[in-house]
């Protein structure tokens, strides 16, 4: 809770990965890949529930030795290649409302496969974009050198803006041409 705002950390964790098969459990210095995203939820002193959105029991029984939630798995419909992180999102806030009448005024996408994160990051992202007069969201970028275009994007006046995908229509790093630099 911060300044009378819920916040619910969404963790999804896909058991099918194609180009690294398990990849969200797969070991990192000592932990599996999502427990790392776990810790950044429980560090924080914002975040009110944390919820790991799976499709395998294998992966729901690491997430909750972590602390995490695991109050369904994911149906397979939403375990496709094609599946949308935005699908899952929707999936799991629509799950929390009907099924478990909890609502949240934020949601707090954490992947996996972003494990890096400084203690406090998600606790400082809270507070920023809680205190920005017109933000509705808020993400975490960096400089990057080789980076597709597709996924590029600038600041202007605060907010990030796409570089190449002017429609900034959603996009999944498998559905775009690669690039090369030499």
């Amino acid at each position: 809770m911060y300044q009378g705002h819920s916040f619910l950390a969404i963790i999804p964790a896909r058991s099918g990965s194609k180009g690294l098969p398990d990849k969200n459990i797969k070991p990192l210095c000592g932990k599996p890949l999502l427990a790392w995203s776990i810790q950044a939820a429980l560090d924080s002193k914002y975040i009110d529930e944390i919820v790991v959105s799976t499709d395998s029991n294998i992966y729901a029984d690491i997430a909750k030795s972590y602390g995490a939630n695991v109050p369904f798995l994911r149906p397979d419909y939403l375990s496709s290649d094609t599946t949308t992180t935005f699908e899952v999102l929707e999936h799991c806030i629509d799950y929390y409302k009907k099924e478990l009448n909890k609502e949240f005024d934020y949601v707090v996408l954490l992947e996996p496969t972003s494990p890096l994160r400084e203690r406090g990051d998600v606790d400082k992202a809270i507070e920023i974009l809680h205190n920005h007069k017109k933000a509705q969201s808020i993400v975490g970028i960096c400089a990057t050198e080789g980076s597709n275009p597709a996924f590029l994007v600038y600041l202007h006046n605060d907010f990030i803006r796409p570089y190449e995908n002017t429609d900034f229509s959603p996009l999944r790093r498998q559905d775009i041409k690669p690039v090369y630099f030499f």
